[in-house]
């Protein structure tokens, strides 16, 4: 018999590769790398500026508005540098809003059509928003979107035959005239909108009697009435209590006809097939 060890009856060891291969094997999956899953923010651009809308642009703070969104006011800071870069986008983003369609403005065949539209659509958009042409003022430049609105108008009156300076003229003072009705406090609030801030009754009742900056328009025309050409204390006093959307038009149509005078190619009221006034809703 030959000497030696006995026959182990144990498994043989792993090799060094198949001891790695099962250490892979029984350890729990690896993540892969790349952006970890997570809730969506809470917030965006688009929320923060659409919050401002909301709440209406008088006396808004970067606090009222991540109030309103259930977030910190860091949370806003992250998107906007300043409380004036939040409301400057929030005032563009209300004049990127859908205008009229485009044979009603910039498209129109006819130039009284195409400012009679850019003067309705701006009064509809400052109507909307409460404290907009306040802030559309305070702000150091014109907001893109307004300036794009003005552009179009003011193009489409240069390829109806308007000379520039009459083309720029003509969008400006309808421009103006669209602000100041809003600006003045001739309008203080838009009606009471509810859960539905975009379904807005734009029938324009703003009933001034029921307002406090109306009253106030009141009683500094009676103050002043004393001291009125008696023919023109009526008219005044109409001016003031009149409903805003009717006395805008009569105002709107001043300035067209005015304008009739320089337009190209421009007849008689009479030749001009039914463009002759202007109407109280757009």
């Amino acid at each position: 018999m030959t000497g030696g060890a006995p026959p182990s009856s144990s498994p043989p060891s792993p090799s060094p590769d198949e001891h790695g291969a099962r250490e892979e094997a029984d350890a729990p999956p690896r993540r892969r790398l790349g952006k970890r899953p997570g809730r969506r923010p809470l917030v965006d651009r688009r929320r923060a500026v659409d919050a401002v809308a909301d709440l209406g642009f008088r006396d808004i703070t970067v606090s009222s508005v991540a109030q309103r969104l259930g977030v910190r006011p860091s949370t806003l800071y992250r998107y906007f540098a300043t409380r004036e870069e939040l409301l400057a986008q929030a005032v563009d983003a209300r004049f990127e809003e859908p205008e009229q369609s485009p044979e009603q403005g910039p498209g129109a065949r006819h130039w009284r059509d195409c400012l009679a539209a850019q003067a309705w659509a701006l009064w509809e958009v400052y109507a909307r928003h409460p404290g907009l042409a306040q802030a559309v003022t305070a702000l150091p430049t014109t907001p893109p979107a307004m300036t794009r609105r003005i552009d179009r108008t003011a193009v489409r009156l240069l390829d109806l035959g308007f000379s520039t300076e009459d083309a720029v003229l003509a969008v400006d003072v309808i421009g103006e005239l669209a602000l100041d009705t809003f600006l003045l406090g001739r309008i203080t609030e838009a009606p009471d909108a509810g859960d539905g801030a975009g379904d807005v009754d734009m029938d324009m009742d703003m009933d001034l009697r029921s307002s406090t900056a109306g009253a106030d328009r009141r009683a500094r025309v009676a103050a002043a009435a004393p001291l009125l050409d008696p023919r023109l204390r009526g008219l005044i006093q109409e001016a003031v209590t009149a409903e805003p959307r009717a006395w805008f038009a009569r105002k709107l149509d001043l300035v067209l006809d005015g304008l009739s005078l320089r337009a190209p190619g421009e007849q008689d009221t009479e030749d001009r097939g039914g463009h002759g006034r202007s109407v109280a809703t757009p």
